[in-house]
C-alpha cells in the first residue's frame, strides 16, 4: 500500500508535526510505503505553488492520500481542496486535529499574510461563513475522517453533518517505553509539559501555587513543580517576546523560585526520563476565547500521550477534550481558568499521594492499548476498508 502522507513534519515545532512523524514511522514499520510528496518550501507556498503541488500529487503513484489537518494550516487545507478536484477516483482521508474545524479559515495567502495581525483576525471573522462552508464541503468529500477523541468525533459529525460511519476514533499513539516506577512520594513531583506559550494556562498554575501558599501551606511544602517544553513553538514564530524568560521572571516575582523550575527545549531522547522523574502531569489549558467565536478545540494532547506512555496520571483542565482523556481512572479534571480549583486539587494530591499512584497504574494499563504500533494497525485497517469501497480506483 502506497500512502501520500500530507501534513507538517519536524523541524516544525508543533504537536501535529510530532504526531505526523510518529505515525508515518509506525506505518512504515508495518510495511506501508509512506512519502510526503510535498516540496520543501511548501510552508511558504503561494496559490500557484499549491496548485502545482496538487498536480504533482495527482500524478504520483500512490493508492491513497492522507492529510494531517489542524492548527490553522490553511495551505494544507487549500491543497486538499485542489486535490479533491484532481484526484481521479483515488481516496483521500484525514486526521482532523481540531475536530470542530478543518482549517479555521479558508483564505490567507500572499498579501493577507503581510497584513497586521488584528486585520487578519478581523478578516477571519468576516469570512467565517464562507470558510465554514468550504470546510464542510471538503469534509463531506473525504472518504474517512479520523479524530483522536470521542468528544472530537461528536463535534466533527455535528458541524460537518457527517454520518457516524465516515468518522473513525483512533486515539493518539504513545511511545513504547520501559515502565519506570514513580519516585519516592516526598516531595510530590508535578510536571507541566508541552510547547510553552500563552494559552497553556501556566499563569493559572502559578496562581494556584500562590493560592496554596495562603490556603494550604503544608500541602505546598510537599510539592515540587517542573515547567518544561519547547521555547519557540511554530505558532509563535511571528510574535514578539521571549515567553520562557517572562515565565522565569514571573516565578521569581511570585516568590516561587524554591518550588518551580523552568526547563526548555528538552531533547526528544530525554522526554521519557523527564516524565518518569515525576508523579503526575498537569495540563491547565485554556480554551481560546477568540477561537470560541469560530468553534471549539476538541483535540487530544501530545503531552498527555507522553504521560500515558510513561505510566503517569494527569491533572487537567476541562478545556478541549482533556476531561474525557483522563476518564479511564488515569487522572482528574478541574474547571479551566480557576486557580483556586486547581490549587485545591493539587492540595488533595499532596495530602493523599497514593491517588497519584493509582492514576499511574491506570495510565500504564492504557499505554499498553495505545502504542504507535497498535495505532498504525488501526490506520492500516481503515485504509484497507476505504480502498475496498465501491468507486475507488484500484
Amino acid at each position: 500500500m502506497r500512502i501520500a502522507h500530507l501534513g507538517p513534519v519536524p523541524p516544525e515545532a508543533s504537536g501535529i508535526a510530532d504526531y505526523a512523524e510518529a505515525l508515518a514511522a509506525a506505518l512504515r514499520e508495518r510495511g506501508l510505503e509512506v512519502a510526503a510528496h510535498l516540496p520543501r518550501d511548501f510552508a511558504r507556498a503561494d496559490a500557484r505553488g499549491i496548485r502545482g503541488a496538487a498536480r504533482q500529487l495527482a500524478a504520483a503513484p500512490v493508492d491513497l492520500y492522507h492529510f494531517e489537518l489542524g492548527g490553522g494550516r490553511v495551505r494544507h487545507f487549500l491543497l486538499l481542496r485542489e486535490l479533491l478536484r484532481l484526484r481521479q477516483g483515488r481516496p483521500i482521508t484525514a486526521t482532523v486535529h481540531d475536530p470542530e474545524r478543518l482549517a479555521w479559515r479558508g483564505w490567507g495567502l500572499g498579501r493577507f499574510e503581510r497584513l497586521p495581525r488584528v486585520l487578519q483576525q478581523g478578516l477571519v471573522l468576516v469570512t467565517e461563513p464562507l470558510s465554514r462552508r468550504r470546510e464542510r464541503t471538503a469534509a463531506g468529500a473525504l472518504h474517512r475522517l479520523v479524530v483522536l477523541t470521542p468528544a472530537g468525533a461528536a463535534g466533527l459529525r455535528r458541524w460537518a453533518r457527517l454520518p457516524a460511519a465516515r468518522v473513525s476514533v483512533i486515539p493518539h499513539g504513545v511511545a513504547a517505553v520501559p515502565y519506570v516506577p514513580p519516585p519516592a512520594l516526598l516531595p510530590l513531583r508535578v510536571l507541566c509539559f508541552g510547547f510553552l506559550h500563552p494559552g497553556k494556562g501556566i499563569e493559572d498554575l502559578l496562581d494556584a501555587l500562590v493560592w496554596l501558599r495562603r490556603q494550604a501551606p503544608a500541602a505546598l511544602d510537599r510539592l515540587q513543580l517542573t515547567i518544561a517544553g519547547g521555547s519557540r513553538p511554530a505558532l509563535l514564530l511571528r510574535m514578539r517576546g521571549d515567553y520562557p524568560t517572562r515565565l522565569r521572571a514571573s516565578v521569581a516575582e511570585l516568590g516561587l523560585g524554591d518550588k518551580v523550575q523552568v526547563l526548555t527545549d528538552i531533547p526528544a531522547a530525554a522526554l521519557a526520563d523527564l516524565v518518569a522523574a515525576h508523579h503526575v502531569l498537569t495540563l491547565p489549558y485554556r480554551d481560546s476565547r477568540k477561537l470560541a467565536l469560530l468553534g471549539r478545540q476538541l483535540g487530544a494532547s501530545g503531552a498527555l500521550g507522553w504521560a500515558v506512555a510513561c505510566g503517569r496520571g494527569a491533572l487537567v483542565s476541562d478545556a478541549r477534550a482533556l476531561a474525557g482523556e483522563v476518564g479511564h481512572g488515569n487522572g482528574a479534571a478541574v474547571p479551566q481558568r480557576d486557580p483556586a480549583a486547581l490549587g485545591a486539587a493539587l492540595a488533595e494530591l499532596a495530602e493523599a499521594p497514593q491517588r497519584a499512584l493509582a492514576w499511574a497504574e491506570a495510565s500504564a494499563r492504557l499505554a499498553r492499548e495505545r502504542t504507535w504500533a497498535q495505532v498504525a494497525a488501526r490506520f492500516e485497517r481503515m485504509f484497507t476498508e476505504v480502498l475496498a469501497e465501491p468507486g475507488v480506483r484500484p
